[in-house]
């Protein structure tokens, strides 16, 4: 999928009020996706749970996820695993 493809699923889920679980893992979209989930993280408060794993996430795309997490109290799962 990549960091594009990334950037049209959260186009379509800031539409989406109904979306509680997400699961992108395997997407191959590395850091730029995660900051652009970080910021779609940042802004909802519908979604409850999220997988992020194996998608090539290094600790700059991971500090995006946190810091976007600060401003998230729905989400109760994050799974971030990478090997």
């Amino acid at each position: 999928m990549g960091p594009d493809g990334t950037s049209k699923i959260v186009e379509a889920l800031i539409k989406n009020v109904s979306v509680k679980d997400l699961n992108l893992e395997g997407n191959n979209f590395g850091n730029r996706g995660a900051f652009i989930i970080g910021e779609y993280i940042r802004k909802t408060h519908v979604l409850m749970s999220l997988n992020l794993s194996l998608n090539f996430i290094n600790q700059y795309g991971i500090k995006k996820i946190v810091d976007g997490m600060k401003f998230n109290k729905s989400i109760k799962s994050l799974i971030l695993c990478n090997f």
